[in-house]
């Protein structure tokens, strides 16, 4: 058995955790293959690391996600009331040829 009949597909995963939701079958995809064959609490152990390891790393990218957005807001508000840079933002500069492109050709003559 080679490790790309061990992996399963993110596809698979959910398919499995939507279809038939069991104890078993959860806990059984949230283990490595190295410890399937262990006894139920050492599992479940494991079970819980690999949450605990998904959890932390979905908290990391949303305040990463967050301190740049921060990050930015603190960039333009020392431009523009720092230093005095105006910002003059036309959104109808992205509008304007997304229109022309869907407007309607003339009939010819």
């Amino acid at each position: 058995m080679d490790l790309k009949d061990r992996v399963m597909t993110f596809r698979e995963l959910i398919a499995a955790l939507l279809g038939e939701v069991r104890t078993d079958n959860v806990l059984f995809m949230l283990t490595p293959p190295a410890v399937r064959e262990r006894s139920r609490p050492v599992r479940m152990l494991y079970a819980g690391g690999v949450l605990t390891a998904i959890g932390l790393s979905l908290i990391s990218a949303a305040s990463s996600a967050m301190l740049l957005v921060m990050s930015l807001g603190v960039i333009y508000f020392l431009m523009s009331q720092v230093l005095g840079v105006k910002f003059d933002f036309d959104p109808s500069i992205f509008v304007r040829p997304v229109q022309r492109s869907h407007s309607a050709s003339s009939a010819p003559n």
